[in-house]
C-alpha cells in the first residue's frame, strides 16, 4: 500500500492525509480513518507511518495542537469551546494533551502568548 514500483505514494494514503487535514475538527479515530480506504487499522497505521514518518493519529494531534495555539492566542473563545472546535470529546482530554504538547495548560499559554490582550498606552 505505501509505495509502488515507481516510488509514488499510494493514493489511498494521500486520501487519508487530506481527510485528516480537512476534518481535524471532527472526532476521528484510527478505525474511522481505515474505513475510508477499506483496510485494517493496523495496516493503515504501519504504512502511513512508514511513508509520512508520523502515525495518522499523531499527525491529527499535531494539526489540532497547532490550531489550538492559534485559537488561544487569536480569540477569546472559552477553552471548552476551543476543545469542541478541535474535535475533542472533553475539556480534560484537550487540556491534558495540550499540556503535554506545549508544557503549559491552555489558559497559561493564552496569557503568555495572547495577541488579544489589552495593552494600555503609556502616557507622556
Amino acid at each position: 500500500m505505501s509505495k509502488n514500483l515507481s516510488g509514488a505514494i499510494d493514493c489511498r494514503l494521500i486520501k487519508v492525509n487530506r481527510y485528516i487535514r480537512e476534518n481535524y475538527s471532527q472526532p476521528l479515530c484510527l478505525h474511522a480513518l481505515s474505513d475510508i480506504i477499506q483496510c485494517h487499522p493496523t495496516y493503515l497505521c504501519n504504512t502511513y507511518s512508514k511513508v509520512f514518518k508520523i502515525s495518522p493519529m499523531k499527525y491529527l494531534q499535531s494539526i489540532r495542537m497547532i490550531k489550538a495555539a492559534e485559537l488561544l492566542t487569536q480569540s477569546n473563545d472559552p477553552i471548552g469551546e476551543i476543545a469542541k472546535k478541535l474535535g475533542y470529546i472533553s475539556n480534560s482530554q484537550f487540556t491534558d494533551l495540550f499540556k503535554r504538547w506545549y508544557g503549559v495548560p491552555p489558559m497559561m499559554y493564552r496569557s503568555i502568548n495572547s495577541s488579544t490582550s489589552c495593552f494600555c498606552d503609556e502616557k507622556s
